[in-house]
């Protein structure tokens, strides 16, 4: 069943727009503060991000954006949901959490990234992904031995999203934005950069 919901556009730091976020981004989410990677020269010369505690920079009179439609299907039947972006640079899937059933994880794999992760925590024995995941909170980063399984997934067209329980994704042109429906926190990630809310 298609759900057409009214969101409020998020602005992507970094990325130059703006993206829409899931069903529960309020207008009081685009204002709280927020982990945001971006652009930064490295010591080599070469491109890089780094991550910063500021929050995501926002554009004159972009306290209120204006809201964009977006088609939502709810896909909470489903024991599970892959996807990935139209790019099919951004593969995702949401699952059941740790805590309950009825409460999601969304676990997204990007596989080109200009961004930079934090650094990669001593007791990671694998591979220290360009990951991005949302249970209760969002986190940039993954030590991870595998990747998202995208066999057979659907690819969500820009300006729509999928819903399985707590968790909304809603697909842009400038970036995939996850939300907790419950707590209203999530992440936004492009091929560029990032940003934790």
């Amino acid at each position: 069943m298609l759900t057409v919901v009214t969101l409020a556009a998020l602005a992507l730091a970094g990325c130059g727009g703006g993206s829409s976020g899931g069903a529960a981004v309020a207008p009081s989410a685009v204002s709280s503060p927020s982990l945001t990677a971006s652009p930064s020269p490295s010591p080599t010369g070469g491109g890089g991000t780094i991550a910063t505690g500021e929050p995501a920079p926002t554009k004159a009179g972009s306290a209120n954006p204006p809201a964009a439609h977006v088609e939502v299907r709810d896909g909470s039947d489903d024991e599970y949901l892959s996807f990935l972006t139209p790019s099919g640079n951004i593969h995702c899937a949401i699952y059941p959490g740790d805590d309950d059933f009825r409460k999601g994880l969304v676990r997204c794999d990007v596989y080109k990234a200009t961004w930079t992760l934090p650094p990669k925590p001593k007791d990671c024995e694998f591979d220290w992904g360009t990951v991005m995941t949302l249970e209760k909170t969002p986190k940039a980063g993954l030590c991870v031995s595998d990747a998202v399984d995208v066999q057979g997934a659907e690819t969500v067209a820009y300006g729509h999203g999928l819903k399985w329980h707590n968790i909304t994704c809603v697909s842009q042109k400038t970036g995939l934005t996850c939300t907790n429906t419950d707590n209203k926190k999530g992440f936004t990630v492009s091929r560029s950069a990032y940003t934790l809310f």
